[in-house]
């Protein structure tokens, strides 16, 4: 026998041409075709989650695949062209979960019968099978509860290729090829005759002979049934398990074992899960009770339909994952009235198992949920009877779980750019807000020099606010003698919280007692530094805690209130935890707000003596003169809610947050190094949770900080998270937002976020500046993505507008969200829109305690001798206060800081 092997995919016509040609030339016409070709995506599994793109994948090979291929071997006329389909394609509770595959092994019936009626009796037989599980071999064996639970096993190779043989010789079309229990099968067609000749089925976990009494016993047959005719005349039957209707002393002597086993498999796998209690059947009805709510839940939360889930199905299987479990568990406290370690739904990994645990580690909690919920539904102690029937399924509260959340409110402080409506001008035209470090800062003048040096800036510019030693104290509760002691930072944020709340419509006594979360990206400010006497507040206005705890206060806040320090990534750390927050119940709307100031001159200090600060005025994002940070400064809030509450209650959408990654980079070469790895697996993730298809994404606003080496290690990383699914180039847009107003530090992701909200609503996509010649260290023609130069139509891919935001932190906390436009559907579904209130008018005055003289680091008069090559990390000063970076020093070689960045 020769052998000769092709790779590659069915579609690619011009491969297969030329290895069907190395075929006949070495053995002549194809005499007959085995189409074996398949592909399943277990990324999630749950069917409702599969994008576009990936169901795409799985047809292909069964669908437009097997068109390529019959049409390159019809001039062979061959014998026959057997097609490989799935019992789940012929039976549809087979299919839960996977009704994409099932749909194309379904096409490969239809094809046949095509194919027949044109062929007629004496060409080529198409022959379609409908394989159950084979071990050892092709997708390895199914070992799912629904599976067996049917009655079905695994075909060894052996008895598999028998069956093949028989359907080949029979010219069977139509044929059901798997082991099964006896009497446990379902039968597929009706006739008078049985099917005869019978083969050992071996047992369900694959290896022992069908006569060990440990084995599930089962019966694997091939023969003819009474013909069913269709259009063209095509012959169908089947092959399927029977029990012979006749056997030998000695196969009837070797089989019994078997067969006894498998009744008694058979009669334990119809019984219902027993879940019971010390209590008898009044535990039993609450552990009934409390399956039927994991059901539900399941169901809720997956998006099936209540018969789609059963007490035995696996949890993986259904779809759950990681971010389901974690809005599960708070459930599932409340169920026991007591705290659960989440590893108890991976051990438990069914609703019958789970239920069983949670009524047996826990009963007096899970019986007083269940007298909260309906103490009608209890059997009463004296009167339960043990036979008593499974109460109706409880109607379970609204369940926190993954779901897609609005952005309901916005307000913003960017350099050139005072409020939104600004700032989306300052983008939509194409403009620039970098400028010269204002004197009130710290003096370029003394400290700038164009060269580097020691304790010198390589920068004089950068993206600054105006106004920033002015504030309206009374708003906010803050007396007049005390406003000076409130750091700016805390200031930006309360004021963006103000117009963020009035852009979404709310005042102030609608906020009052509501479980409003509160997630300021945020780090303690180089301000407190110039307080030397305190006041009797200055400990509530100066503490980095403040920024969130402050609103608490103004507004009668009841959500978590935190502030979150990941450096550049802050920002969408902190939508991140607002979004799991929500999931988890524990607030029920969230605004997320970042703030950063660059008060005085040691982030350039520390970034030029580091390499990674640009000495121009320009952040050219993606370009081939590319050299270095250009740094600015900013503030911003979403006031954000899950879709569904914020539909019902009428608000206005700006856009939807449908996912939020975040990962680390882990151990690489040093701290501040990134890991293309983990950037390319946190943008993996954020599609998976959205159910995204990278393809359906037509802008990404990139961490984009102007450096030669990271943005192309940033792109590839991207790509690669892209795949290749669509094979297009070029149909995403991709840019950076400091390329306008420079690396707003903690607040850079605040930036990169309204960006892409403005860009979904206003449906258009800025440009990106300073990109006139593409990095060359990264090949634009051979990815998916563009780089944005001109404001352009946001062209809908998918069927909606969709945008991806990058944000790394200096550190390796990597963030990715996918954000896209409110639907015309959604849209229509709202009550009337809760319009938007005006701004608030803030008076504001200096409130403001001026640096002394005496702290601003001299200049230093002269060059001092170059640093040893390779310096002690420990002469490396710390970051400090007000910057989102900082130095580093590493044992062994030193990467220049700008390719790390």
């Amino acid at each position: 026998m020769r052998v000769l092997v092709h790779t590659g995919p069915l579609t690619d016509r011009a491969g297969l041409t030329g290895f069907l040609d190395r075929v006949r030339g070495a053995s002549g016409p194809v005499a007959g075709v085995l189409h074996c070709a398949g592909s399943v995506d277990r990324r999630p599994p749950a069917f409702v989650r599969r994008t576009p793109g990936a169901i795409a994948g799985t047809w292909e090979p069964k669908t437009a695949g097997l068109r390529v291929l019959d049409e390159l071997v019809r001039a062979d006329r061959p014998d026959f062209v057997v097609l490989y389909s799935s019992v789940s394609a012929v039976l549809p509770r087979l299919a839960v979960g996977l009704g994409d595959y099932a749909a194309a092994n379904a096409h490969l019936s239809a094809y046949a019968a095509e194919r027949n009626a044109g062929e007629g009796p004496d060409g080529t037989r198409y022959l379609c099978v409908s394989w159950g599980s084979w071990t050892g071999l092709g997708m390895g064996e199914v070992t799912a509860a629904a599976y067996h639970k049917a009655g079905f096993g695994a075909l060894g190779r052996k008895e598999g290729l028998g069956l093949l043989e028989r359907v080949i010789a029979g010219r069977i079309d139509g044929a059901v090829a798997a082991a099964v229990r006896p009497g446990h099968f379902p039968p597929l067609a009706t006739g008078p005759a049985p099917l005869p000749a019978a083969l050992p089925a071996p047992p369900l976990g694959g290896g022992a002979p069908a006569a060990d009494p440990r084995a599930d016993g089962g019966t694997v047959a091939a023969g003819p049934v009474p013909p069913v005719v269709r259009p063209g005349g095509a012959h169908h039957g089947t092959v399927r398990a029977t029990e012979p209707e006749a056997r030998t002393p000695a196969q009837a002597q070797a089989q019994a074992p078997a067969e006894a086993h498998a009744h008694d498999a058979a009669v334990d796998e119809t019984k219902e899960p027993q879940v019971t209690t010390s209590e008898g059947a009044p535990g039993a009805a609450v552990g009934a009770a409390v399956e039927e709510f994991l059901l539900d839940l399941m169901a809720q939360e997956l998006m099936l339909s209540r018969e789609a889930v059963s007490a035995d199905s696996p949890f993986a299987e259904l779809g759950v994952d990681s971010i389901l479990i974690a809005g599960m568990v708070g459930r599932l406290e409340e169920l026991a009235d007591a705290p659960l370690d989440p590893s108890v739904v991976l051990e438990n990994p069914t609703a019958g198992r789970l239920a069983a645990f949670l009524t047996g580690e826990h009963p007096e909690g899970v019986r007083r949920w269940a007298d909260r919920r309906d103490p009608v539904r209890v059997p009463d102690r004296s009167t339960a009877a043990v036979s008593a029937p499974r109460p109706a399924a409880p109607v379970p509260a609204a369940v926190p779980g993954p779901r897609p959340l609005a952005v309901i409110g916005m307000a913003s402080r960017f350099p050139g750019a005072p409020d939104t409506d600004a700032f989306w001008e300052l983008l939509a035209g194409g403009r620039s807000a970098i400028r010269e470090v204002p004197a009130s800062r710290w003096s370029a003048a003394e400290l700038y020099a164009p060269q580097k040096a020691p304790g010198r800036s390589l920068s004089r510019w950068g993206g600054f606010l105006d106004g920033i030693e002015e504030f309206d104290p009374e708003p906010f509760g803050i007396a007049a003698e005390d406003a000076s002691h409130v750091d700016p930072l805390i200031r930006l944020v309360l004021e963006c919280a103000e117009q963020a709340f009035r852009d979404a419509g709310y005042e102030r006594p609608e906020l009052a007692g509501t479980r409003t979360g509160v997630f300021v990206a945020a780090q303690t400010g180089a301000y407190a530094q110039r307080v030397r006497v305190p006041h009797r507040a200055t400990v509530t206005g100066l503490n980095q805690n403040f920024a969130a705890a402050q609103l608490a206060q103004v507004y009668d806040l009841r959500g978590p209130h935190l502030v979150v320090d990941t450096a550049c990534s802050s920002s969408l750390t902190a939508l991140s935890l607002a979004e799991q927050s929500m999931r988890l119940g524990e607030c029920e709307t969230a605004l997320v707000a970042a703030a950063d100031l660059l008060l005085d001159e040691m982030p350039y200090l520390k970034l030029s003596a580091s390499g990674a600060l640009s000495p121009d005025a320009e952040c050219r994002v993606f370009d081939a003169r590319a050299n270095g940070l250009v740094l600015g400064e900013g503030a911003g809030a979403l006031l954000l809610k899950p879709l569904d509450a914020a539909l019902a209650a009428g608000d206005r959408v700006h856009a939807v947050v449908e996912s939020v990654a975040v990962n680390n980079d882990g151990r690489t070469m040093g701290l501040t190094t990134p890991n293309p790895e983990a950037q390319e697996e946190v943008v993996r993730r954020a599609h998976r949770a959205a159910g995204v298809d990278p393809a359906a994404i037509g802008m990404v606003e990139a961490h984009g900080t102007g450096t030669m080496i990271g943005d192309p290690m940033e792109l590839r990383a991207l790509t690669r998270a892209f795949g290749d699914g669509s094979g297009s180039t070029g149909y995403c847009a991709v840019g950076s937002v400091k390329s306008n107003i420079g690396h707003a530090l903690m607040a850079a992701g605040m930036a990169g976020l309204q960006k892409a909200v403005l860009a979904l609503r206003h449906r258009l996509i800025p440009p990106t500046l300073h990109c006139e010649t593409p990095n060359p260290r990264f090949a634009f023609d051979r990815s998916p993505f563009r780089p944005h130069t001109v404001l352009g139509e946001f062209a809908p891919l998918g069927g909606a507008r969709r945008a991806g935001v990058s944000a790394f932190g200096f550190g390796g906390v990597n963030c990715h969200a996918v954000l896209r436009e409110l639907t015309d559907a959604e849209a229509a579904s709202r009550p009337a829109v809760r319009p938007a209130l005006p701004p608030a008018v803030f008076h504001r005055v200096r409130h403001w305690v001026d640096r002394d003289a005496g702290t601003a680091p001299a200049p230093t008069p002269a060059p001092v001798p170059a640093a040893p090559a390779a310096p002690s990390p420990l002469s490396v000063p710390a970051p400090a206060a007000g910057s989102g970076t900082g130095a580093v020093a590493v044992a062994g070689p030193i990467l220049p800081l700008e390719e790390l960045i």
